[in-house]
């Protein structure tokens, strides 16, 4: 649903995937240099390593949006990162509205 609405919204959706929560470390350290947020999808893998994908985002000040009640828990509300102008706000924006 999110890679067919994004490009609607301006957004361009990077895919990223992890095979086991060994490689979040270095797929996830990757990916928070190369996007402007990051959108976390239901994912068991990611969700028994999210806290090492949050400390990696919030190293670069990079906002994650987890699907999961459980994993939301583990993410700071709101992002330092978030200005009005970033592509982050615009994307909470984006959620919010649709």
């Amino acid at each position: 649903m999110v890679e067919n609405l994004a490009p609607k919204q301006g957004f361009t959706v990077k895919r990223y995937s992890i095979s086991s929560t060994n490689d979040l470390e270095q797929v996830g350290g990757q990916m928070v240099s190369q996007v402007d947020a990051v959108f976390v999808p239901t994912d068991n893998t990611i969700a028994s390593a999210m806290q090492t994908l949050v400390s990696a985002a919030n190293a670069k000040k990079i906002p994650v949006f987890p699907t999961v009640d459980t994993m939301v828990k583990m993410v700071a509300w709101p992002p330092s990162a978030l200005t009005s102008s970033s592509s982050a706000w615009k994307l909470v924006k984006w959620q919010v509205t649709c």
